[in-house]
């Protein structure tokens, strides 16, 4: 009798430890792989989770290598007057996203600036901008627009038009850039205020300043020497 109660112990604990494998965590599961028995099965377990990794490290290659490819594509050069009816088109299309109009309903086809870039990615206009000098060493931004799709770390669009204006502006010796603009363009707000620029108020503007009667927010920074 006493027998037979030890052998069903035997089973009852068999069956409690076969259960207690089934719904094991995984990290459990990883130590009783380690095991003798299980070390088989542990790696192939480590072999499937390498080639995931090893793919996951090649896409990751891949897309370095398309942003990288991309990227030296990207154009920067002087804005020419055949320009002018491209940026009409990708001006009119950046409008769409917002409510209100973006630009002056008055604008010229020529833009009276000291210097005006345009981005270009395989020969398609992706984004623009301007600096007019004000007198003294103070300037402002101007006409800096990016397409939707170009925006974003992965192109580095806005930030490296930026940087053509404050290379510019080093080499004028100013010293101060101003901008003005409006309040539906909270992105762009965040993007100034992340290089640099603070927000002030119309009369703490130089009166020499350019002034757009669509702009309700202005910035200015004080620009570093390179």
């Amino acid at each position: 009798m006493y027998c037979h109660i030890f052998i069903d112990g035997i089973f009852a604990t068999a069956f409690t430890w076969v259960l207690c494998f089934m719904w094991t965590d995984n990290k459990a599961f990883e130590k009783r792989a380690l095991t003798e028995d299980n070390y088989f099965h542990f790696a192939n377990f480590n072999k499937h989770c390498d080639l995931h990794n090893n793919c996951i490290d090649e896409c990751n290659i891949r897309v370095k290598k398309t942003n990288k490819y991309t990227y030296n594509m990207i154009n920067i050069r002087l804005y020419k007057k055949s320009d002018q009816a491209e940026i009409d088109k990708m001006i009119d299309s950046i409008a769409t996203e917002f409510e209100l109009p973006i630009s002056n309903p008055s604008r010229t086809n020529t833009p009276l600036l000291d210097k005006y870039w345009v981005s270009l990615h395989k020969n398609e206009i992706i984004g623009t901008i301007g600096v007019l000098k004000i007198g003294g060493k103070f300037s402002i931004l101007k006409k800096m627009f990016v397409k939707r799709e170009y925006r974003g770390k992965e192109f580095r669009i806005a930030s490296l038009l930026l940087n053509k204006v404050f290379d510019w502006c080093n080499l004028q010796s100013i010293d101060t850039i101003y901008l003005g603009t409006m309040s539906q363009f909270k992105a762009a707000h965040k993007f100034y205020e992340k290089n640099g620029f603070e927000t002030i108020s119309i009369n703490k503007l130089p009166s020499s300043f350019v002034t757009n009667p669509i702009d309700d927010v202005f910035y200015k920074k004080h620009i570093e020497k390179s």
